[in-house]
């Protein structure tokens, strides 16, 4: 008998139609949801594990995940926290709203150090109460994968495994709504319902830092310190780079063409910001292959500058990563070493 236990977190999966459109409910919309007999319907083919499986339900909020900051991934990451403590607990799945989950996804990775269990995020495109609803597989797949004793921090979503540091919206209507970027899926829910891995998901940055790191990422208001990313565009003047230098920002994530290259014009407010001690970020505004700063003049001349690569990270891991290194050290060469920590992922 496997016990896992769901947290819920609104989002699509969650709603109602009000007037008003699509908004979050209460955990009500999942009563009734029998996971025994709807994996039987799902997958008629599939052999299942006769001991079975106990669902516990929690719901640490209730939101439009358009509305989920740093600071509701503290509270999802100590809920989780205390379930991974809990011996009782096989796994967990949390539920989450499609828009910002890759957000939490690699929030909860870098907030998090000791992943021992499988801890299965999913959402859908449609409401569970919605005809032809995306929500009721994407569940029972998610149950599945967290019965399975793969530890890691994954997204199950249109049967894809996805690592949580590679997952991405990239449609914002289609059911397979989320790719895995730069790196195939970890592994797939086939036709008759057996998860299948292809490989272990990413394990947690463990460096010697405190398990309760996500009460650091909330408590000082570190994500204020990032500036948004800033796209740029053919003929921008330097000044917002300076500009938020003023501003006080500690970071400053540049979405640069192709592998990464930057206008030469930028470079002399990259230098005043760098010589103040701003970390600067560049990661590249295709949805592949990433960032080499190693190609073209113009990138080399902005790692000659000092600006990181985020290589093949997507900007929602790179965001999360700058936020866990800013709260770890108020020191600037400590914050760069942390980021360069795990190449593999920066």
């Amino acid at each position: 008998m496997k016990r896992i236990l769901i947290l819920m977190t609104g989002g699509t999966i969650a709603s109602i139609p009000t007037e008003d459109g699509l908004m979050p409910a209460s955990d009500s919309v999942f009563r009734g949801f029998d996971y025994e007999k709807t994996i039987k319907t799902l997958y008629p083919m599939g052999e299942f594990d006769e001991d079975g499986i106990v669902l516990e339900w929690k719901e640490v909020f209730c939101l439009d995940s358009t509305n989920i900051s740093p600071k509701e991934w503290a509270r999802l990451a100590l809920e989780i926290q205390t379930a991974l403590s809990d011996i009782s607990y096989d796994g967990i799945v949390v539920t989450h709203g499609t828009d910002t989950m890759a957000y939490t996804l690699a929030g909860i990775f870098y907030m998090l150090s000791n992943i021992t269990k499988p801890v299965v995020f999913t959402g859908s495109q449609l409401p569970f109460d919605a005809p032809d609803t995306d929500a009721i597989k994407n569940l029972t797949d998610a149950i599945d994968v967290a019965s399975s004793n793969q530890k890691g921090i994954v997204l199950v979503f249109a049967g894809k495994i996805i690592d949580a540091l590679c997952a991405k919206k990239v449609y914002s209507r289609q059911m397979a709504a989320f790719e895995s970027i730069n790196a195939e899926d970890v592994g797939e829910i086939d036709a008759c319902g057996n998860v299948v891995w292809k490989h272990s998901p990413s394990v947690s940055v463990n460096i010697g830092m405190p398990d309760n790191t996500y009460l650091n990422i909330c408590g000082d208001d570190v994500a204020k310190r990032i500036s948004p990313c800033i796209r740029l565009m053919p003929g921008m003047s330097g000044d917002f780079i300076d500009n938020l230098v003023a501003s006080g920002y500690r970071a400053i994530i540049l979405e640069a063409f192709g592998c990464g290259g930057v206008p030469h014009n930028l470079l002399p407010s990259i230098v005043r910001a760098i010589n103040n001690r701003v970390v600067v970020c560049i990661i590249s505004q295709c949805l592949y292959d990433g960032t080499d700063l190693s190609v073209y003049q113009v990138g080399i001349e902005a790692k000659k500058a000092g600006v990181i690569t985020a290589g093949m990270m997507t900007v929602e891991a790179l965001s999360a990563k700058i936020m866990w290194a800013l709260s770890q050290s108020d020191d600037y060469d400590t914050v760069v070493s942390l980021l360069k920590k795990d190449t593999r992922r920066l």
